[in-house]
């Protein structure tokens, strides 16, 4: 594993976070965490990316993978992890495990034709008070006949921040 690039700008809280929770605040200060080489932080090339995205979403670098068993390593304080993150025609599926527990895996791809869509998904909830360490892998995933292997994640939220390895 290797650290990469500070975590500020994929775990800032903003409304999208309020709204899950019911208008509780998220904190999340800076930090790192790492990542395997099948992560890149980059903005995709969305013309190569096949089917459509909305506009504000292709701006910014984002966190992404098309590598199957890709890893990413967290470290958060708090009760609940959640991940903006983006679905669509090609996504595979994000396989999360919290304090060498045992993984959830969490369906990405898109039922909605060729669009990408955002949205916010809980990771992990009702965790004790304290720091955790979370694992989240890309895994290859097949619907409609269609293989998918790519997770794109925008931010990560904690609800007692993320923080350094």
């Amino acid at each position: 594993m290797r650290i990469m690039k500070p975590f500020d700008q994929i775990q800032r809280a903003c409304c999208v976070s309020l709204c899950v929770w019911g208008g509780v605040a998220v904190a999340a200060g800076p930090g790192t965490f790492a990542a395997d080489g099948g992560w890149r932080h980059a903005v995709p090339d969305w013309k190569e990316v096949p089917g459509n995205m909305r506009a504000p979403y292709r701006k910014g670098a984002i966190w992404w993978s098309d590598r199957a068993g890709a890893a990413l390593d967290v470290t958060f304080e708090g009760t609940t992890l959640a991940a903006f993150l983006t679905a669509g025609p090609d996504a595979g599926d994000l396989e999360v495990s919290v304090d060498g527990g045992s993984p959830r895996r969490f369906r990405l791809r898109a039922d909605y034709g060729d669009l990408h869509y955002p949205y916010v998904e809980i990771l992990a909830d009702d965790l004790p008070r304290g720091r955790h360490h979370a694992r989240l892998r890309a895994l290859a995933a097949e619907r409609n006949g269609q293989a998918g292997t790519t997770v794109r994640l925008h931010r990560l939220y904690a609800n007692g921040g993320v923080g350094p390895q």
